[in-house]
C-alpha cells in the first residue's frame, strides 16, 4: 500500500486513479478490486464516487438489487 500511496499525487483525474489501482491489481495478483467513497455535500445528500475494477454491469447489478444489505 506504500507504493500505491506515493504514486496518488500525480493523479488528476479518475480515470487515472482507476488505470492506477488496475496495475496495483495486477502487480498484487487480485482478480477485481472496487473502491467506493462516500463525500458528504452540503446542497444534496452524500455523492458516492466508485471505482470500479470489476467485469462489466456487476457493481451497478451489486447495488440495483441491494446484496449489500446481505452482508
Amino acid at each position: 500500500m506504500n507504493v500505491l500511496r506515493q504514486c496518488l499525487p500525480a493523479v488528476v483525474t479518475l480515470d487515472e486513479l482507476q488505470a492506477m489501482c488496475r496495475e496495483h491489481r495486477k502487480a498484487l495478483v487480485f482478480q477485481h478490486f472496487v473502491h467506493a467513497l462516500r463525500v458528504p455535500t452540503r446542497l444534496a445528500g452524500a455523492r458516492l464516487i466508485l471505482i470500479d475494477g470489476y467485469p462489466p454491469g456487476l457493481v451497478r447489478r451489486y447495488i440495483e438489487q441491494a446484496h449489500f444489505n446481505a452482508e
